[in-house]
């Protein structure tokens, strides 16, 4: 999952997409566990996932 993520990432940073400081492999990796977290809540918090919550952390994160 990571490696297909950093693909599109890498894509992205190279059109300017995305301007983060980070190699796109680091950025998969904390994009993908930031989803994981989101579609785990249940187990982890008890609460309801909230699909919007993770769109709006990935698009703060993915500026």
């Amino acid at each position: 999952m990571t490696d297909k993520v950093a693909g599109f990432l890498a894509e992205d940073i190279a059109a300017g997409r995305v301007t983060i400081e980070l190699e796109p492999g680091e950025l998969a990796y904390a994009t993908v566990r930031i989803v994981e977290s989101f579609v785990h809540t249940p187990a982890i918090t008890g609460g309801a996932p909230d699909p919007g919550q993770n769109a709006r952390v990935l698009r703060a994160l993915l500026r």
